[in-house]
Order: C-alpha cells, then structure tokens, then sequence
C-alpha cells in the first residue's frame, strides 16, 4: 500500500503539515489495528551528531570509532 498526501495549505507552513501528515498516519495505524490488520513502519536510517564545546558523554564516543 502506498499513500500519497498532497497538502493545499500554503506549503510555508510546515509544522502543520507534518502535523496532519503524522495524525493521518497514527489515525490509519488505529483503524488497522481495529481491523486485526498488521502494520508495521520501514525502518528509518538515523544519524546523530553532537555539536558542543564539551565533549559527549563516554557511552556515546563507545560506538564511534
């Protein structure tokens, strides 16, 4: 299944967007669940990085080499 979302508000406003994209999803989530029908999300890719003066915290340097 693919959606498909197109958005009519002024596309400067983001966060609204968002915002209604991630309540039609959490919605079509609770339906289907209604339904017994099983959903699950793609894994998502996530990159992290730590911009400061200090140095992170040792447990997040372990996992950098």
């Amino acid at each position: 299944m693919a959606l498909y979302v197109t958005h009519t508000i002024n596309h400067q406003n983001m966060g609204e967007k968002n915002s209604r994209r991630t309540d039609l999803v959490f919605e079509l989530k609770k339906i289907f669940e209604e339904l017994s029908i099983r959903y699950n999300l793609l894994p998502q890719e996530v990159h992290l990085s730590y911009i400061g003066s200090n140095l992170p915290p040792p447990a997040i340097c372990e996992g950098q080499a």
